[in-house]
């Protein structure tokens, strides 16, 4: 991997609180982990950067499941 790549994307703590978040809405993890192409232990890891389509994916997720 080179270092433009392991520098971009976003980092795992900002989206371990989108995930949080999801979880609080009722998702279950299995399904935001689907959703985003990522597994609940990618997420934990806090060096690893996400690409940001994973992210948009799980908001997309969010979004279609929200009942407010």
């Amino acid at each position: 991997m080179s270092d433009r790549n392991q520098r971009s994307g976003l980092f795992s703590g900002l989206f371990a609180v989108v995930f949080a978040f999801g979880q609080s809405r009722g998702l279950g993890i299995d399904d935001m982990a689907a959703a985003s192409g990522l597994s609940p232990l990618e997420i934990m890891n806090p060096d690893k950067r996400f690409p940001d389509r994973a992210m948009l994916a799980l908001w997309k997720l969010i979004i279609q499941t929200d009942k407010d």
